[in-house]
């Protein structure tokens, strides 16, 4: 039977080994209960919602569609989202904001040009839902060609405008 020292160690502390034990299993629990609370923590995160879902999928389908279509593509200057749809005055149309049919996507991005120089474009996007194969709902994004022809209409009224003032000018001189 082995005695102990009580010059070395106060009576009820035990073993220096004893000691080291217990301080051992103590930083273990503290340990595992730090580990076991991140984990925890990390784990609750609110369930994305269905809009919230939709939001995220129109803004990647909006940046893929100009990554693929826009040649030269330096950056984006502006990327938006609207929750509604607006008519070619922007008046805003009416229409439920938690259905991608009524939202329109706006992008005004820069690109490389076939000289080498810097030119903007701005696209104007709809959105439709439709089933991938797995059949969850998932967001499609297609350019407002309405959009393009009223803008497209605006530039020729502006240089035929610009044209009837210079035949007019003409004249007068």
């Amino acid at each position: 039977m082995c005695q102990r020292n009580p010059d070395i160690l106060p009576s009820g502390l035990g073993s220096p080994r004893e000691r080291f034990d217990g301080e051992i299993n103590m930083k273990t629990k503290i340990i595992i209960a730090l580990i076991a609370s991140v984990i925890g923590f990390a784990g609750c995160k609110p369930k994305e919602t269905e809009f919230d879902r939709y939001n995220r999928e129109a803004n990647k389908e909006m940046l893929e569609y100009c990554t693929n279509k826009i040649v030269g593509l330096n950056h984006f200057i502006s990327v938006g989202l609207l929750h509604f749809i607006t008519d070619s005055n922007n008046n805003i149309l009416e229409g439920d904001i938690n259905d991608p049919h009524n939202w329109e996507g706006k992008v005004v991005a820069e690109y490389v040009n076939h000289q080498g120089g810097i030119d903007r474009t701005n696209l104007t996007f709809r959105f439709t839902l439709d089933t991938n194969e797995m059949r969850i709902p998932k967001v499609f994004v297609s350019l407002d060609y309405h959009w393009l022809a009223v803008q497209e209409s605006i530039k020729e009224q502006a240089e035929f405008e610009a044209w009837k003032r210079s035949l007019n000018s003409d004249e007068k001189q």
